[in-house]
């Protein structure tokens, strides 16, 4: 079951999209650009939302966590999943609290990066020269702490 999460909505005109959410945001370059931050609750905010509000939030965060679910399939390949029910990424069987695919060679970041409180591990997506995907790797712990406390585009 989900939780009512505080909709935030940005308008991106130039790529004509509206979104909304705990936290999500595609680039307007048409790059799959996801910053997510699960589960970001604002009790005094959902206090005081009517029930027509909090239909409509629920409605939002059932919409981006189908959207995700489809962005992620690229990965299931490689043992990274997602629930969409739950809002949960998985390595194989363990939660995942931070993923990341960057795809520019340059060192700057354009690609996907998602965090989760209820994960114990972080993921990366690993591509060739081309572009292709040709792997994940599971961050050690003082990577994890990095890019927890950072995000990639701190790290590099």
């Amino acid at each position: 079951m989900m939780r009512n999460k505080k909709t935030v909505v940005f308008i991106l005109s130039a790529a004509g999209l509206i979104v909304g959410g705990a936290f999500t945001a595609r680039s307007a370059m048409g790059a799959s650009d996801i910053y997510r931050a699960s589960s970001v609750v604002d009790v005094d905010y959902e206090e005081n939302l009517t029930e027509e509000e909090r239909q409509i939030n629920e409605l939002i965060n059932r919409q981006l966590c189908m959207q995700t679910a489809e962005s992620m399939k690229e990965y299931e390949a490689f043992g990274l999943t997602y629930d969409a029910e739950e809002d949960q990424m998985y390595y194989g069987e363990v939660p995942v609290c931070y993923f990341a695919d960057n795809l520019a060679a340059d060192g700057s970041f354009e690609g996907t990066e998602m965090w989760s409180e209820k994960g114990s591990i972080g993921v990366v997506a690993k591509r060739d020269e081309e572009g292709h995907m040709i792997g994940l790797t599971q961050l050690d712990a003082q990577e994890l702490e990095s890019f927890l406390s950072n995000g990639w585009k701190k790290v590099f």
